[in-house]
């Protein structure tokens, strides 16, 4: 593959690679202190050319190859997104790699972050206690790797309550727990967080389950 040659700068004498809009960084800098536009019309707000010299040099320079904004290296147009502007679809100022980095940094700055938990803090205050406990299954239906849809429609079929005791959640937290089985894994259903401890400390031991029962009936007689 052929490496792209560097467009120089539109301005007579310039041997400047092209920054934006046809001109290299300092003539385009310069241009946009004008209050006309090099062919005498009024330039376009925050631009350094009129509207009719604008489509033209912009149609000629995002024929075939582009200057990146973040590398700083001309590449060939297909390296760039695709965003619509004024009525018309135009090219990226950054490529497609600078993009992605630009994005990964972004979503990892501690200000950004922070402004994302506090949004879904906000967002979560402000659902009804049902709407928490489906959020709650949900988030832990995708944690324990089963499909929430699934476990939500378990939910609403046994009418919200435990599958053990038949009540509804109570006690820290308010919500029913999934049960599954700890050695396949598989889904076994939803249980309050008594009824959840009791096979935990029991182990899922149904022969020690039965000892704890009939103890219970030899006491109360």
């Amino acid at each position: 593959m052929t490496t792209p040659v560097s467009k120089l700068c539109t301005t007579s004498g310039c041997d400047r690679p092209i920054r934006c809009r046809g001109l290299c960084a300092r003539h385009y800098d310069l241009a946009r202190k004008r209050d006309t536009c090099e062919c005498g019309a009024p330039k376009q707000k925050r631009s350094a050319q009129c509207d009719e010299c604008w489509h033209t040099l912009n149609a000629r320079a995002r024929q075939t190859e582009k200057l990146c904004r973040g590398c700083d290296r001309v590449l060939p147009i297909d390296a760039f997104g695709r965003r619509w502007r004024r009525g018309a679809e135009h090219a990226r100022a950054r490529c497609k790699g600078c993009e992605g980095r630009y994005a990964y940094d972004y979503v990892r700055r501690e200000d950004v972050r922070a402004k994302h938990r506090e949004a879904k803090r906000a967002e979560y205050q402000a659902m009804s206690p049902e709407e928490k406990r489906i959020h709650s299954l949900r988030s832990s239906a995708n944690k324990l790797g089963f499909n929430a849809d699934d476990v939500v429609a378990w939910y609403h079929e046994h009418d919200g309550l435990c599958d053990i005791c038949r009540r509804p959640p109570y006690g820290r937290g308010s919500r029913l727990s999934i049960d599954h089985d700890h050695a396949s894994g598989e889904f076994r259903g939803l249980i309050c967080s008594p009824c959840n401890t009791i096979l935990g400390m029991a182990g899922d031991d149904i022969e020690r389950l039965k000892a704890a029962i009939k103890y219970l009936r030899k006491v109360r007689t």
